[in-house]
């Protein structure tokens, strides 16, 4: 398996940036010139489009010189970057900073007009470039069954970032990659790529990072990641076919975009962790399946989830249910220890179970927020229990049940304005 080092930015990558030119020429006109529009279309990292076109104007050479002026006059970012220039019936883009590529495509619609594609005729080099095959340690861009190293001392990775048409063998990012530099937010945009199933997606560099693993279908090992503001997150992370998502350290957002309705996860394992390392959970992620919601295991660090949980299993860490667009919050869970576990989002939560430690002592279910909520089988097993609902609007559809363990070897607050009926089990 051949390995493909990135070197972009190092004395091995590209070291003299070269800026994109493309050309489109105006091939024909309808009988009736405004019959046809011109247009040339044009992307970003993020897969945005803008627009510029015009209605033919007597003739090939005129039709380019108003296409060429109406991009020029186009205040948006999709074009300032980029000059048009125009010679007869050619309209000329070239990228005005070097390193910086852009993406376009040219198209007409009505009448009998037509406009040749759009051709590179000078390809984009630059040092933050992944598409630059000097930036690679093997002089081309990674292919298929390729592994793809992202090592300490490299670049930034801005551009080119849609790679999902090639299936790579792994993608590893190594811890000393700088909290300086960065993969993909260019636009907003995401790195694409894709993964071999079962191969490896390992990140603990300490650069900001988006990357969107698609549809592949590996483990996801995140160790470290850069240090967010408040608010942020060091690694934002799509997948639609991720199994389990082992999260050791960092800041990481998974399927956190408003808009992202794709990103799939089973089973989120959160282990090894600082107090400081927080996972977040999207609110619209799922299970592979997409008819369930995913499962958590934490053992350390801090959790936040957006979305419906099936089976929480908590043996040490903050977790904090902050929404769920479900009616149910969460199917069932196991508290050991007594970092706590905030039920903050309005809903029903269905089976909750205060286990304690491995000496049956602890175990800390808590409100923060006025929300309703309702707990609908809560059972306490542990001494030295926390139960603290008085925020809000908490009921209880059944009794809670101290399973061999006294109320009182505890703190239970459930606020005012409430029945309570003891009974024996």
């Amino acid at each position: 398996m051949a390995v493909a080092i990135f070197e972009g930015g190092t004395i091995y990558g590209v070291t003299t940036s070269v800026a994109k030119i493309v050309t489109i020429v105006i091939t024909g006109m309808s009988g009736t010139p405004a019959d046809t529009t011109y247009t040339i279309t044009v992307t970003n990292e993020a897969d945005g489009t803008y627009t510029v076109s015009v209605a033919g104007v007597t003739d090939v050479n005129a039709t380019a010189t108003a296409l060429a002026a109406a991009w020029n006059a186009a205040t948006t970012a999709f074009c300032t970057g980029i000059t048009a220039s125009v010679a007869a019936a050619t309209v000329t883009l070239t990228a005005d900073t070097a390193g910086v590529p852009f993406y376009v495509a040219s198209s007409v619609t009505g009448g009998t007009g037509t406009i040749g594609a759009a051709t590179t005729t000078t390809v984009n080099a630059g040092p933050k470039d992944y598409n630059s095959a000097e930036n690679w340690s093997t002089s081309a861009v990674p292919t298929t069954s390729e592994s793809v190293v992202i090592p300490a001392g490299s670049g930034a990775i801005l551009y080119g970032l849609d790679q999902s048409a090639i299936s790579i063998n792994g993608f590893r990012v190594e811890n000393g990659y700088d909290k300086d530099q960065r993969i993909g937010g260019t636009d907003g945009g995401y790195l694409k790529i894709t993964l071999d199933t079962s191969s490896e997606f390992y990140f603990t560099g300490q650069a900001r990072a988006w990357i969107n693993i698609g549809a592949s279908d590996v483990d996801p090992v995140i160790v470290g990641t850069y240090v967010p503001s408040t608010g942020q997150y060091g690694l934002r992370l799509k997948g639609s076919a991720v199994s389990d998502l082992y999260h050791n350290g960092g800041n990481v957002g998974f399927g956190v975009d408003a808009d992202d309705t794709t990103s799939e996860c089973d089973v989120f394992h959160v282990s090894n962790v600082s107090g400081t390392s927080v996972l977040t959970i999207g609110k619209n992620v799922t299970d592979t399946a997409g008819t369930a919601h995913p499962d958590v295991i934490q053992d350390g660090g801090i959790v936040v989830a957006h979305c419906e949980i099936d089976n929480l299993t908590r043996y040490a860490g903050s977790y904090t249910q902050a929404d769920s667009a479900a009616a149910t919050v969460w199917a069932a869970v196991t508290i050991y220890g007594n970092d706590p576990v905030y039920a903050n989002a309005a809903g029903t939560y269905a089976t909750t179970t205060l286990a304690g430690n491995s000496d049956g002592i602890g175990g800390n279910l808590t409100t923060q927020t006025v929300v309703a909520k309702t707990f609908t089988d809560v059972t306490v097993k542990s001494a030295r229990y926390i139960i603290d609902t008085r925020n809000g609007s908490a009921a209880y559809t059944n009794a809670i049940d101290f399973d061999q363990v006294n109320p009182a070897s505890g703190t239970f607050n459930i606020g005012s304005n409430k029945k309570l009926t003891v009974t024996n089990s």
